[in-house]
């Protein structure tokens, strides 16, 4: 993964956010992406095998 990703995604997740009116929806969508991103990242750094 290149090293803009990140950045880009994060912005995506406010954009998509901002969509949505309802806080905790968007909320909920941005706790998801976060915890998908840190799983993702603690798989690539080989904490869990």
């Amino acid at each position: 993964m290149p090293v803009f990703f990140w950045p880009l995604l994060a912005g995506g997740v406010g954009y998509v956010g901002g969509l949505f009116t309802q806080q905790t929806l968007s909320r909920a969508l941005k706790v998801l992406v976060w915890g998908w991103v840190a799983l993702f990242l603690i798989k690539q750094s080989g904490v869990l095998k």
